[in-house]
């Protein structure tokens, strides 16, 4: 029999990240966004993380999507100009 493991309040949180870093168009940042305050709200009501933890957590993952898609929208842009060139 497989042992199963888990991964701690801190490593979902850093997968997250990752997750939301990764992301190449907008729509997914706004997925892995989406699933990373799913996960801090689970773990807030579980009682693995308290609410201060959770609000910066929050707070850090909306940052993180929105140098995502500043980055997307300037990288988009620049094709655009290429192509016009």
């Amino acid at each position: 029999m497989s042992k199963t493991t888990y991964l701690t309040p801190q490593q979902l949180f850093e997968e997250s990240m990752r997750n939301i870093a990764r992301s190449t168009s907008p729509a997914e940042v706004d997925r892995a966004g989406n699933k990373a305050m799913d996960r801090f709200d689970a773990l807030l009501l579980i009682g693995e993380i308290d609410l201060a933890q959770a609000g910066d957590w929050a707070m850090q993952a909306c940052h993180k999507a929105t140098d995502m898609l500043l980055l997307i929208r300037e990288a988009d842009q620049r094709a655009a100009d290429g192509l016009e060139i």
